[in-house]
């Protein structure tokens, strides 16, 4: 199998790096207008997350441009350590032929944050099964409180396709995304009053 090239793409590279600032400016504006008088996050209990946003793949076939759903869930063993599932579908957007229409993966992630609403997301995902192969990579961006238990943010990120066949990875990706996230589920009745801001 023909070794991918991951230095192919440049034009796309850069629509994704204007989608990425695109999809930030929500974020960036709403953390900035509200920042005084909105409550810090409580990033504890379970939490559920959906990030939309955009994908862009170095493939033998191409550089197919994907719009992605990321649906996200798990808890938090503190307020800087959660451990999680991601189930990420993407769908193709552009008219190219002899790439995958429809992708979808499915595993664990392990969020760390590290300052402040800045994380780093580490992922190993089942992407297919013939062949077997799975997705590793790596996500960081930052997250805005909007509330006691939301947030919004905005998330970039890098992976490969890894075969276990000793040959070479199927495709590379790179990510764009808002990040969207409840925290406390379950657990929210007869929070509301009485509660410390410490954290």
């Amino acid at each position: 199998m023909r070794r991918v090239d991951p230095g192919r793409g440049g034009s796309r590279l850069v629509s994704v790096a204007v989608a990425a600032i695109l999809l930030a400016l929500p974020a960036l504006s709403l953390a900035g207008g509200e920042a005084d008088r909105t409550p810090r996050v409580r990033r504890r209990g379970g939490f559920m997350g959906l990030d939309p946003g955009l994908v862009l793949r170095l493939e033998e076939g191409g550089t197919p441009l994907y719009a992605r759903l990321d649906l996200r869930g798990g808890g938090c063993f503190n307020p800087r350590v959660h451990l999680g599932v991601d189930w990420r579908m993407d769908l193709l957007v552009t008219g190219q032929e002899g790439v995958m229409q429809k992708r979808h993966e499915i595993g664990p992630v392990l969020t760390v944050f590290m300052l402040e609403g800045w994380f780093a997301r580490l992922f190993a995902h089942i992407g297919g099964i013939d062949p077997f192969y799975t997705t590793l990579g790596l996500q960081t961006g930052y997250e805005f409180s909007t509330g006691k238990f939301a947030a919004v943010g905005i998330a970039l990120g890098s992976d490969a396709d890894v075969r276990f066949d000793g040959e070479a990875p199927l495709g590379y990706s790179f990510t764009a995304a808002l990040y969207l996230t409840a925290y406390d589920l379950g657990n929210r009745r007869g929070r509301e009053e009485g509660l410390a801001d410490a954290r």
